[in-house]
């Protein structure tokens, strides 16, 4: 009677049970099989808004990915940034972490082989700047992804709704 009552409720999904790993009164099988089924309910948040709202979801956080971006770049330019000044910040993180700034032609010489194979055009500091900040606006890109992890997953619904409303997705 209990088990039957357990497995009831187990598949039924009463929350009091839904997060109960094993029953030791079931035989392997079937505890093996429930168990899988409990995983199953319990998928992750990033999964299930994938498997929920699809190419809206997708969609949705590369807008926010491009306009992060878009941002962080705007504001390197706003501020002035220039490789000389990434530069010596990385020295200083260097130094910080123990390691001594190299000053030798030898750490040098990889960068001005890599340089000299560049085209004219490409070796003006103006092009150099622009690829710098543009590489430094992609790593804090990358810092913000939890940001913009969350603030996908609270908007994605919205989104979807005001798609739907204006019948542009189903």
């Amino acid at each position: 009677m209990l088990r039957t009552r357990l497995l009831n409720a187990l598949r039924r999904g009463t929350p009091q049970y839904r997060t109960m790993g094993t029953l030791r009164l079931q035989p392997l099988g079937t505890v093996r099989l429930q168990h899988q089924l409990l995983q199953k309910r319990h998928a992750s948040g990033l999964s299930t808004l994938v498997r929920d709202y699809g190419t809206v979801a997708v969609g949705t956080y590369l807008t926010m990915s491009f306009t992060f971006f878009c941002g962080c770049l705007g504001s390197i330019y706003f501020l002035g940034v220039t490789s000389e000044d990434v530069k010596g910040v990385f020295d200083k993180l260097w130094g910080f972490l123990g390691y001594e700034p190299s000053k030798s032609s030898d750490s040098d010489s990889w960068f001005s082989k890599l340089v000299e194979k560049l085209p004219e055009w490409a070796k003006t500091p103006q092009v150099m700047d622009a690829t710098t900040n543009i590489l430094l606006a992609l790593g804090m890109t990358k810092l913000f992804v939890p940001v913009k992890l969350a603030i996908t997953a609270s908007i994605v619904p919205s989104v979807a709704r005001f798609l739907r409303a204006r019948k542009w997705i189903k």
